[in-house]
């Protein structure tokens, strides 16, 4: 970590408050060592912790260690006068003393914010993290590509791997690989990844709070701002699942016709996959529902032929209601709809053919 760390984006981090492109670049730094992750979550244990917890550090110390990295101003950081806390500071207490700082935690999510980051300057330095959260890793040139709603995409990396990314989703990769580094990508949506395999260099998907880690396989992730849990479904080899900053959480192992599913801090969940047309037909332009209620099909579609759907029913009044079947990207959304309507009971409407909005009533 060096002087032009941005700590205001590990802020907005902490509060929920950044940007996707913010997220991804922080969770690749986290990514670069895993003591850049065990920092950041050391930031959250605190951020999470009660009213009335505290911790004990060694603020002298590790404030001289500060500046002598950086050199700022030879004194520690006026915590005693920010309007709103109370804390057990001994004003009198000087560099050579060995006193050590109980910080009490209070609920003001402002000020609570400034105040992590001077405990967590206090603790790296105390700690012999410092070096290792410098980065050293040349800086390395990034592209994003996105697919809007009826758009799918083929990448073919530079390493000889081929991306299939769904419509709605968004990828940023390196421009190239650098040579004896893992592979890392990172995915909001949907996308199919056929890897060349290395043994000696792995492949990493990070999508949300997950990552997944190959050495050479064909497997979908599955990750869309709406989804609660990021998906993954192997077709061929074997991919290990985790997240990337609950160490306590051991990685699963998933190998061919396997499905898990991570997140909201659970224990990734492994099932059988018996067709996988399911997860990796549209790769081969086909839209495949197996038992889906309305509602889960409805964000397929919209980003499958790139329309907006408004459903004018009481969903309690659909439940129960599911559909199996498939079609062609070659089939009119017309059609498609009518089908699905007349399964569901449905009536459909164009409201609007220069913005591609239809309404689904319900007849029953």
């Amino acid at each position: 970590m060096d002087k032009s760390t941005d700590w205001d984006k590990i802020l907005r981090y902490l509060t929920g408050e950044c940007s996707f492109e913010e997220e991804m670049e922080l969770l690749e730094w986290m990514n670069r060592n895993p003591e850049n992750e065990e920092f950041i979550h050391f930031l959250e244990l605190i951020w999470q912790m009660e009213p009335n917890s505290k911790i004990e550090i060694n603020s002298d110390d590790a404030w001289e260690r500060f500046n002598e990295r950086y050199h700022f101003n030879k004194q520690a950081p006026a915590l005693a006068k920010t309007k709103g806390y109370s804390q057990s500071i001994d004003s009198r207490t000087t560099r050579n003393q060995k006193n050590k700082i109980l910080l009490n935690w209070y609920s003001y999510a402002g000020l609570a914010a400034s105040f992590i980051i001077v405990i967590a300057v206090a603790w790296y330095f105390t700690s012999n993290l410092s070096e290792s959260l410098q980065t050293t890793a040349e800086e390395i040139e990034y592209r994003e590509i996105r697919t809007e709603k009826g758009q799918r995409s083929r990448i073919i990396l530079s390493e000889g791997s081929v991306i299939h990314l769904n419509g709605d989703s968004y990828l940023r990769l390196p421009v190239s690989f650098n040579p004896g580094q893992d592979r890392v990508v990172y995915l909001e949506g949907e996308a199919f990844f056929e890897i060349t395999r290395d043994d000696n260099i792995r492949f990493q998907v990070i999508a949300a709070e997950s990552v997944t880690t190959v050495l050479g396989t064909r497997f979908n992730v599955r990750s869309y701002k709406e989804d609660p849990d990021v998906t993954v479904v192997v077709a061929d080899g074997m991919v290990s699942v985790g997240y990337i900053n609950q160490p306590a959480i051991e990685p699963a192992i998933l190998t061919r016709n396997q499905k898990g599913v991570i997140g909201r801090g659970y224990a990734p969940v492994i099932t059988d996959v018996a067709d996988l047309s399911i997860y990796h037909g549209w790769t081969q332009g086909e839209l495949v529902f197996e038992q889906e209620e309305l509602h889960q099909m409805i964000g397929k579609l919209e980003r499958w032929f790139g329309i907006d759907i408004e459903m004018l029913a009481d969903e309690g009044a659909l439940e129960g209601r599911r559909l199996t079947a498939s079609f062609s990207e070659r089939q009119p959304v017309e059609d498609v709809l009518q089908s699905i309507s007349l399964v569901l009971g449905l009536s459909i409407e164009r409201t609007d053919t220069s913005a591609n909005t239809y309404k689904l009533i319900n007849k029953q």
